[in-house]
């Protein structure tokens, strides 16, 4: 299954798409009136949850969260929406503002959905910003999952120079947002001239970063690891933009760029000019086999009817097409193969139409690259965990103490599944070898997750949690944290039968961890609910450590 916080687009003037159809679905919905940047979020169901310029953040009832951020709405990556792994209800908005705005270099809020005013926290007052006396800020930002399917990177580059100066030596400057928080991991200098505008965009699998260089006429690929944050200067692929034989006096400025959904193509815009509709004013499309050694080639250019800059930003749908930001139009483009090469690839312009009173501009919603989901789909689990269940479920049933996951009320005995849309496992935890034992700040216990089918008509196939964590926490000087639970990646459960429950051990290491009340929280999915379908949703269970 996978993630769908990207569902929702917003962007422009008050324009919106859905994708939870094959087919989006447009709408003039929202308050945004952005001329470039925009950022939108969705929750793990896919239903619209924040949307922002860069100065302003909304929620899904279009009722303003929060004011004054460092962004602005004439900045190519205005801003960036990444959650917080270590809290499903905090996320961090990342700005950037660059050469169009004040000079403001990346910055941010963390946004706390679980109060009722959405508690907003200036990003400076969580973590040391690196510094930036000497540096240019640029208008691109961007968010890489990790390769652990938890954290994020987020990038921005920064130029050698002086403020506002446009161009300069450029440095690849990386953040990680993990469930300690932002911290600042390293400066890259890239060893070449790098402009302010134009996008900053990841490969879906997160291991290349493909640069729209404006002002230099060319798009730099690199490659990326996104298991520890690092770009690889020496691998750069530098891709001039190809003359317009049509038009030479074509100014060939670069501004968005994507990758295909499987990584291999590139497309990158050019953008025209308000000047008039002849040749050199056009927008162009371009498309780069990256695993070939021709050049790029034109596979698209788009009038300039509305007299601005004819074509923007490139944005990879959940749908694997590529949509195109028409400016100053209401509508969008499509590249609907974009993994085949030269005309195959499908590139139509105006090819989906926006509703009376939304306009798009040059941007396009600034999305996290190929977010992880849920991991049911991955594969089968190892059968030799089947032949535990009948031992963890004993060993569980020994424990002193149970508690029940957040809003689950236990049901007693086995009933059948009747008129009910929403089938799922009940989720308790185990611990306790007696009426005194408790989790004290230097500890080992056992503890034991069991998942129950209450229905006497269903069977659960494929049930997995996944995302197991606790919060808060708190970071050792040797590394690690101080309350750990192993395994803490993807755990089987396999079969949960009718009427049965299927219970797993866990390690819980408690290091010099804080006299407080901890909640372990984790996500879960489901393969298959026979007859029913496919399910799945959130446990979390509130747990308290004493001194020892």
């Amino acid at each position: 299954m996978s993630s769908r916080i990207n569902q929702n687009w917003v962007f422009g003037q008050r324009a919106r798409l859905d994708f939870s159809a094959p087919a989006p679905s447009a709408s003039a919905s929202t308050a945004i009136d952005t001329l470039e940047g925009c950022a939108s979020l969705s929750d793990v169901n896919g239903g619209l949850l924040m949307y922002t310029d860069g100065r302003t953040v909304w929620d899904a009832a279009n009722t303003v969260r929060a004011t004054g951020l460092l962004g602005n709405t004439s900045s190519t990556q205005s801003a960036i929406i990444v959650p917080d792994p270590g809290n499903a209800a905090r996320y961090y908005v990342f700005t950037a503002d660059g050469a169009s705005g004040t000079h403001n270099h990346v910055d941010g809020v963390r946004i706390d959905t679980g109060t009722p005013a959405w508690t907003v926290t200036p990003l400076s007052s969580l973590t040391t910003m690196p510094p930036t006396a000497g540096f240019s800020a640029t208008e691109k930002v961007t968010a890489i999952q990790h390769r652990n399917c938890r954290d994020f990177w987020v990038l921005t580059v920064i130029t050698t120079g002086a403020h506002q100066a446009g161009v300069g030596p450029g440095t690849l400057r990386v953040f990680l947002v993990s469930g300690t928080g932002v911290q600042y991991v390293a400066d890259t200098p890239l060893n070449l001239n790098v402009t302010d505008v134009g996008y900053l965009k990841a490969s879906g699998t997160g291991e290349h970063i493909a640069i729209a260089n404006w002002s230099q006429n060319n798009v730099l690929v690199y490659p990326f690891d996104n298991a520890t944050g690092s770009v690889d200067v020496a691998g750069l692929v530098n891709i001039p933009v190809p003359a317009f034989p049509e038009a030479p006096e074509h100014a060939r400025m670069p501004y968005g760029v994507e990758f295909s959904p499987g990584g291999n193509v590139l497309y990158y815009s050019v953008l025209g000019s308000g000047a008039s509709n002849t040749p050199e004013n056009q927008g162009l499309l371009f498309q780069h086999d990256l695993l070939g050694s021709s050049a790029s080639v034109l596979v698209g250019r788009h009038p300039n009817a509305a007299m601005r800059y004819a074509l923007g930003a490139l944005q990879l749908g959940m749908d694997n097409r590529i949509y195109i930001a028409q400016d100053g139009e209401n509508a969008l483009g499509v590249i609907a193969n974009p993994d085949v090469l030269g005309p195959g690839c499908g590139v139509a312009f105006s090819a989906v139409a926006l509703p009376p009173g939304a306009v798009c501009y040059m941007g396009l919603p600034n999305l996290i690259a190929g977010p992880c989901g849920c991991p049911c789909e991955e594969g089968n689990c190892d059968e030799a965990v089947n032949a535990a269940n009948h031992a963890l479920n004993e060993r569980a049933g020994r424990k002193h103490f149970t508690v029940h996951a957040q809003g689950q009320r236990p049901r007693r005995g086995c009933v059948l599944a009747f008129e009910q849309r929403d089938f799922a496992p009940q989720f308790s935890l185990h611990w306790g070898d007696g009426p005194s034992d408790q989790m004290e700040s230097h500890d080992t216990e056992i503890i034991f997750i069991r998942a129950r089918n209450p229905y006497r008509n269903l069977l659960f196939r494929g049930v997995k949690i996944f995302s197991i964590r606790v919060t808060p926490n708190q970071p050792l000087p040797g590394g690690g944290d101080a309350l750990q639970l192993v395994p803490a990646e993807i755990v089987c459960f396999d079969e949960v039968g009718p009427c049965g429950h299927v219970s797993r051990d866990f390690a819980f290491l408690i290091e010099n961890a804080v006299v407080q009340d901890y909640q372990i929280t984790f996500e879960y999915c489901i393969e298959e609910t026979v007859v029913v379908g496919r399910g799945g949703g959130r446990a979390a269970f509130d747990i308290k450590v004493v001194a020892s």
